[in-house]
């Protein structure tokens, strides 16, 4: 069974792109919360969010680097895992990557567990459901 994708909302002015920071915006190393030293993982990470705002799409970055609730999150809690430092980090690291500062303030960060409303996601985790579910050998307990 194929899934209908012609439901989906055309792009345009309101259409929401999620991107997801670590692993598919950025590269890494992963050191402090804050810190964002590292490329982008492709030459065209910075193009496409150009031209997703230039289409007039709603880009929203997305990390759960500041969610203290997670095992793997080992950073303190602490100046660093403020959700507007960490923000202000990732817009210089934009810029200095090329994006403009104009572009940077045009988009949406969503720095907490779980996922944004959006009408695309773009995830290094993600499986695209194409209506059948992928099979995988049983854990054992």
């Amino acid at each position: 069974m194929k899934v209908d994708h012609s439901r989906k909302r055309a792009h345009g002015p309101g259409y929401r792109v999620a991107v997801d920071v670590d692993g598919t915006l950025y590269a890494g190393p992963w050191t402090q919360a804050d810190e964002f030293t590292g490329p982008p993982t492709t030459d065209d990470a910075i193009p496409f969010l150009q031209r997703e705002l230039a289409a007039g799409h709603e880009v929203i970055l997305h990390t759960c680097r500041l969610t203290p609730e997670y095992p793997w999150c080992t950073w303190p809690v602490d100046q660093y895992r403020d959700p507007a430092h960490v923000i202000a980090a990732l817009r210089a690291w934009l810029i200095h990557w090329g994006l403009s500062p104009a572009d940077t303030e045009r988009l949406h960060f969503w720095t907490h567990a779980g996922k944004p409303s959006a009408d695309e996601y773009l995830d290094d985790r993600a499986v695209r459901f194409e209506g059948v579910f992928p099979r995988r050998p049983l854990c054992s307990q």
